[in-house]
């Protein structure tokens, strides 16, 4: 292991540590049994998204894999508490390790990985509670801001490259397919903003949990600039030198493609998954509805 390796390392482990601290410190929720069986059943399926299940596209030629373990990781996010997120990340990213290990993949753990995993349950846990207050014209503003300047960056970068590498299957690029990644990119922004605008005031849920079409779009899309955009490009440039600008834009080009599908998913999760399961979105409102009242 290299000294960067090795200094990076040091650096997570306490980020990690503080990220522990911060949470316990300041979450007073207690943790129940359906909490437990939530997370168990959660980081199981996560585990297996990672490893087993996914889907090449296109398949005559495929350029990236589509896995929905994201997309889970930010329902579970988003229903349960922040030190349980953290400790479901910690679980989930050991258990895909042991599954690596009995399937025989030898590739070297990294605790940036650990970080990585911890980080795409606790964001969208801690983005639900600060977004809730936030206006939904600047969420907006934020999501188009981000979308735009990834399909210039993608843009730049395709029409620079001759190969394109996404998720280990690479590509050879002629002038028809850099135009088609780039005009779907477009429309698929468009798509995103223009529903963002109109569902202003839908609820994905349900009457009784707050969450917007918007701030699920912003908390997915932090999810996907955060952890794999910036941190997945740095961990595998210190464990194996890729260039990170190769990784981020090929990852940004996935991510915006992914957007629309994981808040798909999420929705449908969040919205029939069974009452109990979303005891701690109902105490928000309970407690909102408290504030109100006592305000009045």
């Amino acid at each position: 292991m290299n000294l960067s390796l090795i200094i990076s390392s040091i650096i997570v482990i306490l980020v990690i540590l503080a990220l522990f601290f911060y949470a316990f410190k300041n979450d007073k929720s207690k943790i129940s049994v359906q909490d437990i069986a939530l997370v168990a059943l959660f980081v199981v399926i996560i585990a297996i998204l990672n490893k087993f299940i996914a889907l090449k596209f296109p398949p005559s030629q495929p350029m990236f894999v589509i896995s929905f373990a994201s997309a889970v990781s930010i329902s579970l996010g988003l229903l349960i508490n922040p030190k349980l997120c953290l400790l479901a990340g910690l679980v989930t990213d050991i258990l895909g390790m042991l599954i690596a290990s009995a399937s025989g993949d030898n590739s070297m753990p990294y605790v940036g990985f650990t970080l990585t995993a911890m980080l795409s349950i606790f964001i969208p846990c801690i983005l639900y509670r600060w977004t809730k207050q936030f206006n939904k014209t600047l969420i907006n503003m934020i999501i188009i801001s981000v979308l735009l300047a990834i399909i210039v960056f993608s843009g730049i970068y395709l029409f620079n490259v001759d190969v394109i590498s996404i998720d280990q299957n690479k590509t050879q690029l002629n002038d028809g397919i850099r135009y088609m990644i780039l005009i779907s990119l477009i429309i698929i922004a468009i798509i995103i903003c223009i529903i963002n605008f109109i569902m202003q005031k839908k609820l994905v849920l349900s009457s009784q949990y707050k969450i917007s079409i918007p701030q699920l779009s912003l908390i997915v899309l932090s999810v996907e600039v955060i952890c794999h955009i910036i941190l997945t490009s740095l961990w595998v440039n210190l464990m194996y030198g890729v260039p990170m600008y190769i990784g981020m834009i090929t990852r940004m080009i996935k991510a915006i493609i992914m957007l629309p599908l994981n808040i798909i998913v999420i929705s449908l999760i969040i919205r029939y998954i069974p009452k109990q399961f979303k005891q701690h979105l109902m105490n928000d409102v309970a407690n909102e509805n408290e504030i109100i009242n006592s305000n009045e």
